[in-house]
């Protein structure tokens, strides 16, 4: 059976989610890791990534955004359209869903603005990327087996899907109050270590 390791990269700002294929303790298949942008991309042909949408890359920068200015009170879209670079028009439509759901409330009235629903410890960062993105999946064959009818017996179609449920694992498993104190540099479990910082361990 495949086995999967998930970890969190936060170089130059970026933070990417590498998921690799493991033979065993610390031990990386050369050719095997996967990256998920979790901020916006610098994509280069020699390093391809299996990216986010911006839908819900900049839904999830949406509600961080909230997350650190919890404690005072709504905001304003406006406010994290021009903290985040982000067109106010599309955040608007962001939101829409992310309201449904009962993650994101509105307050009317002169100091009225937008603010979680829940603490920013309820919410994780798979809640929001599931929401937006539709059910998260790497290929069509994941979610739905019957789009390809060599589904039964592809072996590739078994990572795809190990991938995918480490993925969602490893997003569930933070929220946005965990994501802020992972940025500070005050939170790092032993699963955010990378396979090659193992093996420095192990030499």
């Amino acid at each position: 059976m495949f086995k999967v390791k998930c970890f969190f990269s936060l170089i130059s700002g970026r933070l990417s989610l590498i998921c690799t294929r493991a033979q065993g303790p610390g031990l990386c298949l050369e050719g095997e890791a996967l990256s998920v942008e979790i901020t916006p991309p610098g994509i280069g042909k020699e390093n391809p990534r299996l990216k986010l949408s911006t839908r819900s890359r900049y839904g999830t920068r949406l509600m961080v955004d909230m997350a650190q200015h919890y404690e005072q009170g709504p905001i304003h879209l406006r406010a994290i359209a021009k903290r985040q670079s982000i067109s106010l028009k599309y955040l608007e439509q962001i939101i829409i869903p992310l309201k449904k759901a009962n993650y994101v409330k509105s307050v009317r009235g002169k100091m009225g603005g937008h603010m979680l629903a829940k603490s920013p410890d309820e919410i994780t960062v798979g809640e929001i990327v599931s929401l937006l993105e539709g059910g998260l999946r790497l290929t069509d064959c994941t979610g739905n087996p019957e789009v390809c009818a060599r589904s039964p017996t592809c072996l590739v179609r078994l990572l795809w899907k190990e991938v995918t449920e480490a993925i969602q694992e490893k997003l569930d498993s933070i929220t946005l109050a965990g994501l802020l104190r992972m940025a500070k540099g005050d939170v790092w479990n032993e699963d955010s270590i990378s396979c090659r910082e193992s093996e420095k361990g192990n030499t």
